[in-house]
């Protein structure tokens, strides 16, 4: 049964337009990028742009409709017969977690390296990598001038992002039959992660969940703990959308 499941994963090719349209999300970005830049530094402060919320969707794109799609076309029943719904459940939620990381990931590491073709990974006198060594994540990595592991990293950490917010749109989508809220609803919660983090107070930044996963910030100022606190709220994240979804599914089987 895993085998199906990674199967219609990768069906249709769905990981790879996500992960091509992703990379031509952020290449669309580069348009809001300011002249003063002549880095790739720069990349990782232009990831709350306009286009970005495109890649949100690319990840949903990918695997996060699957309840909706078993709904809809009673997949689902077969399957419980042979398996619990804990393990239905776990299976799904797992999928889609890590299809969405890798979609955001890949598609982020292949723009920047699409970058590095024209660009430095810093430059001379770069305000953007100077800031990055000050406050971002793994800036260490900057100081020691390992910056393929540093921007490598720093796109798993957004590539979390996109699995959180694919997981809520699985989660709408046990609500809603429209496929249009169910790819809006995690565009308008990344909105609203981004404009209320920008009124908790910095002491409490390691609430902020988008502090929490931009790379270019470092919620505990130590790089290690920041980045097992990004893992951990992931996991988070993930154990109570995917138990959500679990009591979600319940009610409407029982509907059945």
């Amino acid at each position: 049964m895993k085998k199906a499941w990674y199967f219609r994963c990768i069906k249709n090719h769905r990981l790879l337009i996500g992960i091509a349209g992703i990379f031509l999300s952020l290449m669309v970005s580069l348009l809001d990028i300011p002249s003063g830049y002549k880095s790739i530094s720069a990349v990782f402060f232009n990831v709350d742009s306009i286009p970005f919320y495109l890649c949100i969707v690319f990840c949903v794109y990918v695997f996060a409709d699957c309840f909706c799609e078993d709904m809809e076309y009673r997949f689902y029943q077969n399957i419980l017969v042979r398996e619990s719904r804990k393990a239905y459940i776990s299976a799904h939620v797992t999928a889609i977690f890590i299809t969405s990381a890798i979609a955001m990931t890949l598609g982020m590491i292949l723009f920047l390296f699409v970058l590095r073709v024209q660009l430095p990974w810093v430059a001379t006198n770069d305000s953007a990598a100077n800031v990055l060594m000050n406050s971002s994540s793994f800036r260490n990595l900057l100081y020691q001038k390992h910056y393929i592991i540093y921007f490598f990293l720093g796109s798993v950490k957004v590539g979390l992002l996109g699995a959180c917010l694919s997981l809520v749109a699985s989660y709408m989508s046990l609500f809603v039959k429209s496929k249009l809220l169910i790819y809006a609803t995690p565009v308008m919660v990344f909105y609203l992660v981004v404009n209320l983090g920008a009124k908790i107070p910095y002491e409490l930044r390691f609430l902020n969940l988008y502090k929490v996963f931009m790379p270019i910030y470092n919620v505990w100022g130590n790089d290690l703990w920041s980045a097992l606190w990004t893992i951990l709220v992931s996991l988070l994240l993930t154990f109570f959308l995917g138990l959500g979804i679990y009591r979600r599914m319940g009610v409407l089987v029982r509907n059945e």
